[in-house]
């Protein structure tokens, strides 16, 4: 019976760190699409910012306050989509990791079970 748990076990824990994997190759895509969005933005932002001097000396501000505005939120709203997909890979590498610590606790509790009944 206990043979078979540690089967289980083994099985699981494989399972485990091919989520695991999984999981840290979403993190690193998001990580890369977290670096290019903000360096997009950033170059973008400072674009816009020294066209709207211009726009400004050219009595066109207003209008393109509007435009800047939009490119600021639409870049904001992106980023915290980003960020909450941060977190939530994070929130399920925790659960994972707490899986796997118990499936090694039980693991352990078998085998040292398997000693005293061989004693």
């Amino acid at each position: 019976m206990s043979e078979q748990r540690l089967d289980d076990i083994r099985r699981e824990q494989r399972g485990v760190t091919k989520k695991q994997d999984e999981l840290y190759d979403r993190q690193r895509s998001v990580d890369r699409l977290n670096d290019g969005i903000g360096t997009y933005f950033r170059q973008t932002q400072q674009r816009l910012q020294k066209s709207r001097e211009t726009f400004r000396k050219n009595d066109g501000g207003r209008d393109f306050d509007e435009l800047y505005s939009f490119f600021s939120r639409d870049a904001g709203k992106a980023m915290a989509a980003l960020g909450d997909e941060k977190r939530e890979i994070k929130r399920e590498q925790q659960l994972l990791e707490e899986h796997d610590q118990a499936l090694n606790k039980e693991k352990q509790k078998l085998y040292s079970e398997e000693e005293t009944n061989e004693h």
